[in-house]
């Protein structure tokens, strides 16, 4: 005869009451934590990552999508899987930084991009990690001082340009002393000095 069987009505139902408030705050916890695990595929469940590949299958690139619209990061590689480019995409328009690398690693280019134009200045580099240019952009047109430098670091050029048009130019021998210089008007030479 098993012992339960003889315990009174009321210490049965005592026991069964303290069995399930014991069991209650579990379940509860199991329901918040099913709530909230809803709650997070739901929102990251909006957010998908859209892939390409080369033809030999490699990752060519992969790009976070929202609501069926480029939202977050881009990142495209090259055949050989290395990083190329790295850029943000707001409601499908390039926005914030646009960084560009050679297939060692290096980078190549970085601008600023602010919905979908060029704003600021657009540095690139040589290969060998030496500075290639900088040019200033205004709503995605060269607009301001534009310097170039040889693979060695040396100035190569200055130009000025308003609007996208080279209005002063000076080029720069090896020596940086300067060989010429160009003064443009409206597209029309107006003085330039050996």
């Amino acid at each position: 005869m098993e012992a339960k069987k003889c315990w009174p009505q009321s210490i049965r139902d005592a026991k069964t009451q303290q069995t399930i408030k014991m069991k209650t705050p579990h379940l509860l916890k199991i329901k918040v934590f099913t709530l909230y695990l809803m709650l997070i595929f739901v929102v990251v469940g909006c957010t998908k990552t859209e892939k390409s590949y080369y033809t030999d299958g490699t990752l060519k690139a992969e790009i976070e999508m929202k609501d069926d619209l480029k939202n977050g990061n881009y990142i495209e590689h090259y055949p050989s899987g290395k990083l190329k480019v790295k850029a943000q995409y707001i409601n499908d328009t390039i926005n914030g930084p646009f960084l560009e690398y050679y297939e060692n690693g290096e980078l190549m280019s970085e601008a600023i991009i602010k919905n979908g134009l060029l704003e600021g200045i657009w540095r690139s580099y040589h290969k060998n990690k030496k500075l290639k240019s900088e040019v200033i952009y205004l709503h995605d047109i060269i607009n301001g001082n534009a310097t170039f430098y040889s693979p060695a670091g040396n100035l190569t050029s200055k130009k000025f340009y308003k609007d996208g048009e080279v209005v002063y130019n000076e080029t720069y021998g090896l020596d940086n002393s300067v060989d010429s210089v160009l003064n443009i008007v409206q597209g029309s030479l107006l003085r330039e000095i050996l």
